[in-house]
This record gives C-alpha cells, sequence and structure tokens, in this order.
C-alpha cells in the first residue's frame, strides 16, 4: 500500500511538473506572438504616408525606399495570430494574406527596374490588397 501511495505521489508531481512547464510554453508562446491587427498598424504606418503624400506628389524614392519594408511587413502579417474569433475564418483570411504578400513580393523585387508609371500600379495593387484584408477583418469581427 505505502508503494501504491509513492507511486501515486510521483506521478502526481510529474503531471503537475508537465502542466506548469505546458503552461510557462503557452505563456511564452503568446509573449511573443504578434497579434494580426498589430501588425496590421505596423504596416499601416509605412502606407498611409506613401498613399497620401509620395503617391501625390509622386514621390517615387520614398515607395522605392519602403518596398522592402512592406514587404517585410507583409509576412509579419502573414505571421501574426489571430484572435479567437477570426480562427474559424482563418482560411479566407489567409487568402487575403497572400495577396498583399505577392503584392509587397512583386512591387520589391521589381521597384528598381520598372518605369513611374508601373511602381505606381504595383503600389496600387499592395494598397488595395491591405484594404481588402482590413475591410475582411473588420466585417468579420462585426459579424454578429
Amino acid at each position: 500500500m505505502r508503494k501504491f501511495h509513492l507511486l501515486t505521489l510521483t506521478v502526481a508531481v510529474f503531471a503537475m511538473a508537465l502542466i506548469f512547464q505546458c503552461q510557462k510554453k503557452s505563456e511564452s508562446d503568446m509573449a511573443n506572438s504578434v497579434d494580426i491587427v498589430s501588425a496590421m498598424e505596423k504596416f499601416h504606418t509605412v502606407l498611409r504616408p506613401l498613399q497620401h503624400q509620395a503617391v501625390p506628389n509622386s514621390d517615387f524614392e520614398a515607395i522605392k525606399t519602403n518596398a522592402e519594408k512592406l514587404q517585410n511587413l507583409a509576412q509579419q502579417i502573414q505571421d501574426a495570430s489571430l484572435p479567437e474569433s477570426l480562427k474559424e475564418h482563418k482560411p479566407q483570411i489567409d487568402e487575403y494574406i497572400g495577396n498583399l504578400l505577392e503584392a509587397s513580393q512583386t512591387l520589391n523585387d521589381s521597384v528598381d527596374t520598372i518605369s513611374d508609371e508601373e511602381i505606381l500600379s504595383k503600389f496600387a495593387a499592395v494598397h488595395d490588397h491591405y484594404e481588402e484584408l482590413a475591410d475582411e477583418i473588420y466585417t468579420l469581427e462585426n459579424m454578429e
């Protein structure tokens, strides 16, 4: 009987240690992960001045200078976590994110070799795909 209690106690201690370790890892993962809304806000802080200042002023250098940053931030959006309320819509959100990432990569890969008109066209695609993603997330979050 004493061996049984000792075995039960050992298993209980091991289980508690395992639960604690999993909980600690989960908290660490949550601290390191960025949610999609925060990632989109970062992207928008770069996109907005380009759309509302660089484009109207034909400042192609500003777009060229920020093309890589837009691509990197689009990647961060793709890597970001979704809130529970949006997880069931992950496939459709991933499609919008994929379009944004592809447009950002296309702009960044070609920005130094294309005409100013093509820069505007490719930048417009980045902007439009961001807006589509933002609209989709807003719509899904506000569905009742």
